[in-house]
């Protein structure tokens, strides 16, 4: 047994040694298999007696433990642990049970500290229950604990998807079809700014990054976030994140602050990763007043919703600013809003693509759909359904010809009954 522990240490320094020059985003099981078998070889275990063994330490020194071939399988996109024998997966996004577990609740504590130790400065204790962590390969994990969490610590990973990187990668998943796809691009690379709609777990992020595939290479881009999460190819670019209070309840950095410096950072475009607090106000400002081309991503339901949650979220920030002229404000600076969903089959679909008009005789937005999902039936689990136009002609058509991106207009024609 001796010998037996003595290799585990071993191994264990070696994974660490291996892994300091490892990154985790080439993590994948034949690296994983050809490093376990040259740990092996050198320490002289035998591979096929003590296979488990080496796994274990693997997954231990990495720091995702049994969840390594989870994180490694790029047919999961989210991660939850509820217990440690009670773990699930979204798969091709549908929710199914996995087949890992932990060895009992203080393995599964030991998991917690080893994320947070590859996440410097964030805090997680009775105090401050619940954390949001950034993972080296864009991968992000919310964290909650007792008291907020009953039964102990629960852990939701969601992981960063390299496979969809363009408009073509949607088109081929279902999301949309390449009518809506040539609009939206021709769209933001002409600089309108775009809400991006739908509820957690949706694709909004995704569907952000790959609507940066339009951007003209030379904008200069802040990328405003709590996490680590959007990532553009542009390189002038600046990052910009969050930071929570200390354990004195000081030096934490808002959204809102963000906001406020990136105006200076003299940004073409903005990205606003999520908005659900003041700075919708601070958004709808910059919008009107020469940042146009950024993109916000908000949780509503619909096109409409969106826009009535963005305007009484800058309610929020406390200015002596009526609700008329925040809906002005809105109207005036955004100019599409993209709904997305992902429906029962597991499949995100953009259900909607509305241009926003002024607002009506009753001070009320006017959103107009351009494009919508149809659903037509259900087989064998699947939705069908086919992309279409409403036969609305956009406003901003004259302005995508004369920024050099023009579309057909007989794409927006309503099909015939």
């Amino acid at each position: 047994m001796s010998d037996l522990l003595t290799a585990r240490d071993a191994l264990k320094r070696r994974f660490l040694h291996d892994l300091n020059s490892l990154h985790r985003g080439d993590l994948h099981p034949e690296s994983i298999r050809d490093m376990q078998s040259d740990v092996f070889q050198a320490y002289g275990i035998d591979a096929e007696k003590h296979a488990d063994l080496g796994r274990d330490v693997l997954y231990e020194a990495i720091g995702f433990g049994p969840l390594l071939p989870l994180m490694t399988d790029p047919s999961v996109s989210e991660i939850m642990v509820n217990g440690p024998h009670d773990v699930f997966v979204e798969r091709y996004g549908k929710n199914e049970r996995a087949v890992v577990a932990f060895e009992g609740p203080k393995h599964l504590r030991y998991l917690v500290q080893r994320l947070l130790q590859m996440t410097p400065g964030k805090r997680l204790d009775e105090g401050s229950p619940m954390v949001d962590l950034s993972m080296p390969d864009g991968s992000r994990v919310n964290i909650a604990v007792p008291p907020a969490a009953v039964g102990g610590p629960k852990l939701t990973i969601r992981k960063w998807f390299q496979g969809l990187q363009s408009l073509e990668d949607l088109i081929e998943v279902g999301t949309l079809d390449a009518a809506m796809a040539s609009f939206l691009s021709a769209a933001v690379f002409a600089r309108q700014t775009v809400l991006v709609s739908g509820a957690a777990g949706s694709g909004k992020s995704t569907l952000a990054q790959v609507l940066g595939r339009s951007f003209d290479p030379m904008d200069r881009l802040v990328v405003i976030e709590d996490t680590y999460e959007l990532q553009f190819s542009l390189p002038n670019q600046v990052r910009l994140l969050t930071k929570e209070d200390n354990t004195e309840g000081a030096g934490g950095i808002t959204i809102r602050e963000l906001f406020r410096n990136s105006l200076r950072m003299t940004p073409d475009r903005i990205i606003l990763g999520e908005i659900r607090g003041g700075e919708a106000f601070d958004f709808l400002q910059a919008v009107t007043s020469g940042h146009r081309g950024s993109i916000g991503i908000i949780h509503a339901s619909t096109p409409i919703e969106a826009l009535y949650r963005m305007v009484n979220l800058a309610a929020q920030a406390g200015l002596p600013v009526p609700m008329s002229v925040l809906r002005q404000q809105g109207a005036a600076g955004i100019d599409l809003v993209i709904q997305i969903d992902r429906d029962r089959d597991g499949v995100r679909r953009i259900s909607h693509v509305s241009e926003v008009g002024h607002l009506d005789d009753g001070g009320d937005f006017a959103v107009h759909e351009l494009f919508r999902f149809v659903p037509e039936g259900l087989s064998h689990g699947n939705i069908q359904g086919r992309y279409q136009a409403t036969g609305r002609r956009p406003a901003m058509l004259d302005q995508l010809a004369l920024a050099g991106a023009p579309v057909d207009p007989a794409m927006f024609q309503a099909p015939l009954s």
